[in-house]
């Protein structure tokens, strides 16, 4: 997102079983305290990353009383959607998407070929099982995951006093460019931002993150006895915890007294508590709309000691099948493409879905960006 020049962003990571989605607030993914996990609560900082059961394998049937469900089993990886042709009869996503044409059984990987039939029965049988036919299942099956993705985005982001019509949404997963564009009208976002390596980008940025060690320390001290000593003190002990580091960054988590939650802000060289309940004031009105006239206190203080950052170099590529690896076409110069939806795009690893009233681009970097035309 960084090299796109996006820094305001909403992520959505769509797989087989789940879709994952992020928060990235000023350049930087959001780090929330504690949380819970499966329903157990989790005491250390985590970044911000929630789950919901809707993913190219997510499974559609009909319920009790009659209307479709989506998820939250799924077929996993075997045997799969129908439409991969290892065993797999029950209808998913995936299978979905074959039926409406989104997915094209052409052009779908290397070693890969989609059993398209497989598909369709798949999802006629549902289709006769509610009483209605093969498209309008197929359509609604779709539909009903973006919903459950869109749910999330706004769990993410409306809570936490961010506007999504500010961001950009930044779709990877083998699915994520799949639901992009229908993702993004749904929360009246207007820019998707599908990256290059967008099927394995979660691997890519696990084997190019840099290695980073955190220490955190309880405080439990107003503001207004914290001058610039005792601050850094903090910071020195933490810093001394986390060890070595080529680049090295401070939070404090702050509350109004009374308060059952907390907010991390930055801490900066020279600060004092003052500076801090400052700093506190202002992101509480930014996420919750209001400010209290009370005392607030530092809770805690978590330090981060990165590693030099790995280089990461982006080949120029069309990410079109069919083009050569440097992104040009017939011999002649760089692949600059743009596409108006409705498109399909397959990509190496993902295909991309250009809704209509949706323009796409190729970015030097790779990938493409998409705009929702005025």
């Amino acid at each position: 997102a960084r090299a796109a020049g996006v820094d305001a962003a909403l992520t959505v990571d769509v797989g087989g079983t789940s879709a994952d989605v992020g928060l990235v607030v000023d350049g930087e993914a959001l780090v929330e305290a504690g949380g819970t996990v499966a329903g157990v609560p989790i005491a250390l900082p985590r970044v911000l990353v929630e789950t919901v059961s809707a993913g190219g394998g997510s499974i559609g049937w009909r319920d009790d009383g009659g209307a479709l469900r989506v998820g939250p089993r799924s077929a996993g990886a075997l045997p799969g959607p129908a439409a991969f042709g290892r065993g797999g009869t029950e209808p998913t996503v995936t299978d979905a998407h074959v039926v409406l044409g989104n997915i094209a059984a052409a052009s779908f990987g290397v070693g890969v070929r989609l059993d398209t039939d497989a598909a369709h029965r798949a999802v006629a049988s549902l289709a006769a099982s509610l009483g209605a036919d093969v498209q309008r299942t197929a359509r609604a099956m779709v539909e009903i995951a973006d919903a459950e993705m869109s749910r999330a985005l706004r769990r993410v982001s409306v809570e936490r006093g961010v506007d999504p019509r500010r961001c950009t949404l930044v779709a990877f997963g083998g699915g994520g460019p799949l639901h992009a564009c229908a993702l993004a009208e749904r929360l009246g976002m207007t820019r998707v931002l599908v990256p290059p390596h967008a099927g394995v980008l979660s691997a890519l940025g696990l084997a190019l993150a840099a290695a980073r060690r955190e220490a955190i320390v309880s405080v439990m001290r107003p503001t207004d006895v914290l001058d610039v000593a005792a601050l850094r003190a903090v910071h020195d002990d933490l810093a001394a915890r986390a060890g070595e580091g080529a680049t090295r960054r401070s939070w404090l988590r702050v509350r109004y007294f009374g308060q059952g939650y907390e907010l991390e802000v930055p801490l900066a060289d020279g600060d004092d508590g003052a500076r801090v309940a400052e700093r506190f004031a202002a992101a509480h009105r930014a996420r919750f709309g209001f400010t209290l006239d009370r005392p607030a206190e530092v809770v805690s203080a978590r330090h981060a000691a990165s590693a030099e950052p790995r280089e990461v170099v982006l080949a120029r590529r069309a990410d079109v099948a069919g083009w050569d690896p440097d992104g040009r076409r017939d011999g002649g110069g760089a692949a600059d493409v743009t596409l108006r939806g409705p498109s399909i795009v397959t990509l190496p690893d993902a295909t991309l879905l250009v809704a209509p009233g949706w323009t796409a681009r190729t970015l030097p970097i790779g990938g493409w960006m998409l705009d929702r035309d005025a």
